[in-house]
């Protein structure tokens, strides 16, 4: 039995929490012991435990990378278990603390993929970067990126190209809703039957471009009659979102509905989905939502394009556009044999390319090839 220790340092269920949730639902558990390293308090604890996930809640800093006094935590913890594989995310003390404790291969994944990140700085900022690259590269055997856009950021950080593996994400299919379930979760956010329903689902940070998703609806709404938005998700963002949602008078247009731990009732609701980022690696609300048919209209940014292939399973529009997004968007809903298309072709490329099985499978292909050497 090859045991895998993963080690996250979010307090919130975001990309990472979902991933690792995906790994565990699709593990080989004949062949891999899965364990979870992460913060006490975690909501990443409720879900992976309903899943018989092996929890190990430690006292380290959440939501951050690198602490040194975690660094010796997680040595004695690593110690205790004797992982094969040390699996990080978002967590650099859990990487020094595998390499300085000298039990099993460690692998990280990088979940983001900034096409800008580092590229135009500073020198001496550039220069702080590459070190941290540096360390990353020698507290690490192998480096998964979930979009190959990741492979000039992590060369550019410093990491050998010949560790890094690029495996795209993937997700378990939304299960679908009867007509009578859809009713009542339509009427729970006051939206009517015959409304089409517009969603984004994301952290409220300034990164995602919830403010441009805003502007299009603004738009959208002055031609139609019948559209509503969700939004859900928290974050540093939400005070000054609400107050523009208020402003432009959308308060009866737009739910903001905030955290919502299981994304399926507003999936199951969603006529198109919109993602509005400004650096987005590979969007699992995006996946997700193509696993149900959903067509999307998506900013041409990051690894949105190998999601969302123009015309075939919704659009991409360029960044902070929030005209073309009212446009496609409209366009979407106002051609019934072109939304068909799109919700046909969405779960083709769904199952042919973003399986939680497949990404388990290449994830898990890919510690064999580590413990190897």
């Amino acid at each position: 039995m090859i045991k895998v220790m993963h080690i996250c340092s979010d307090t919130n269920i975001g990309g990472a929490g979902r991933y690792l949730l995906n790994l565990l639902q699709n593990s080989n558990n004949n062949k891999y012991k899965l364990y979870f390293c992460i913060p006490k308090g975690s909501k990443l604890k409720k879900i992976l435990q309903e899943e018989n996930g092996k929890v190990i809640e430690v006292d380290i800093v959440p939501d951050k990378s690198f602490n040194i006094k975690d660094v010796f935590k997680i040595i004695k913890l690593l110690k205790k278990y004797k992982p094969d594989i040390v699996h990080t995310h978002a967590s650099f003390s859990g990487r020094v603390a595998s390499k300085a404790s000298a039990i099993g291969k460690t692998i990280y994944t990088r979940h983001y993929a900034d096409v800008n990140y580092n590229f135009h700085c500073a020198p001496i900022l550039k220069l702080k970067s590459k070190t941290l690259g540096i360390l990353n590269n020698l507290t690490c055997d192998g480096v998964i990126g979930v979009v190959g856009e990741c492979i000039p950021v992590l060369i550019n950080m410093g990491i050998d190209k010949r560790k890094i593996k690029i495996i795209y994400n993937g997700v378990s299919p939304i299960p679908q809703y009867t007509k009578e379930k859809k009713d009542e979760v339509r009427k729970k956010y006051n939206i009517d039957t015959d409304d089409k329903v517009i969603s984004i689902i994301g952290r409220l940070s300034k990164e995602k471009g919830h403010k441009v998703f805003i502007e299009s609806m603004k738009i959208l709404t002055t031609k139609r009659s019948d559209v509503k938005a969700i939004m859900a998700g928290t974050g540093i963002e939400e005070s000054s979102l609400k107050n523009l949602i208020k402003e432009n008078d959308l308060k009866d247009n737009i739910a903001f509905i905030g955290f919502v731990e299981n994304i399926t009732d507003i999936i199951n609701i969603t006529d198109v989905q919109l993602n509005t980022s400004y650096t987005e690696a590979q969007s699992l609300a995006l996946l997700e939502g193509m696993s149900a048919g959903i067509p999307a209209v998506a900013s041409n940014i990051g690894g949105n394009p190998k999601v969302i292939v123009h015309s075939k399973n919704g659009f991409v529009v360029p960044v902070e556009d929030s005209r073309a997004f009212a446009k496609r968007t409209d366009e979407i809903l106002s051609n019934q044999d072109l939304y068909n298309h799109m919700k046909n072709n969405a779960k083709k490329i769904y199952n042919k390319q973003f399986t939680a099985s497949r990404m388990t499978r290449q994830t898990e292909n890919f510690y064999d090839k580590i413990l190897k050497g």
